[in-house]
Parts: C-alpha cells; sequence; structure tokens
C-alpha cells in the first residue's frame, strides 16, 4: 500500500511525504519516505520505520508520529 500524505516540515511549511506499508516476515512496516525519495521494496528499510502486528497499527504509530489523531468518539 502507498500513499502520499501532508503534514509540517521543520519550518512549518507542508511537506508531502508517502507512507508505504508492506510485510517483513511476521511484521508489518509503515514507512515514511520523502516525496522525491523511492519506498524500497520488502527488505531494507528506507526512511522512518514505524512496527505492527498487523498493517493497520503500523499506519497508526506512522500518523502519530507524523501529529495526526486518531477519532474520538
Amino acid at each position: 500500500m502507498l500513499r502520499q500524505v501532508l503534514t509540517l516540515g521543520p519550518d512549518n511549511e507542508l511537506m508531502r511525504v508517502r507512507l508505504c506499508i508492506h510485510k517483513i516476515e511476521e511484521v508489518w512496516v509503515a514507512m515514511l519516505v520523502g516525496d522525491g525519495v523511492r519506498p524500497s521494496e520488502p527488505g531494507p528499510l528506507n526512511g522512518l520505520g514505524s512496527f505492527g502486528v498487523t498493517p493497520e497499527e503500523a499506519e497508526r504509530q506512522a500518523l502519530t508520529y507524523l501529529g495526526y489523531s486518531e477519532p474520538v468518539n
């Protein structure tokens, strides 16, 4: 799975990053890579990786790192 996410960069400018999720052995990894960086294939990691038991957990951790909050009931 690959998608683009908008976030704020170090100077408070809008910045696009790509979120790439795939499985490495028994663990799911969500990688955040810069817009100009090619996401890696399963195996070596590029960028910042968040790990989880499910793809949703790995994605949630990566988005939390970027400052996204989860919906509240």
